[in-house]
């Protein structure tokens, strides 16, 4: 996944350094929440629930909302530690 498909996710439209390497950083961040949480490795690449989840965590990364994601998408992030999300549509 490109930082440019991140960004355009995100709703940024503008390139610079600092911008980029703040994404990057919520990046490396939501995965390793997303992964910590279903206890296994994930593929973020395809569409699917765990996708989808990535994309989700990191809005809420951005905003400084990360105890609003765990309250907001608990059933979501309990059915990924069960096994889902890893194939299908999101």
């Amino acid at each position: 996944m490109t930082i440019e498909a991140i960004k355009r996710e995100l709703n940024i439209t503008w390139d610079d350094t600092a911008t980029n390497e703040q994404i990057m950083a919520l990046v490396k961040r939501a995965k390793s929440i997303l992964v910590d949480k279903a206890g296994r490795e994930l593929d973020f690449e395809v569409p699917s629930v765990a996708q989808q989840l990535f994309f989700d965590c990191l809005k809420y990364l951005r905003s400084d909302a990360y105890n609003q994601f765990l309250e907001d998408y608990s059933e979501e992030l309990t059915a990924l530690r069960l096994g889902g999300g890893e194939s299908g549509t999101a």
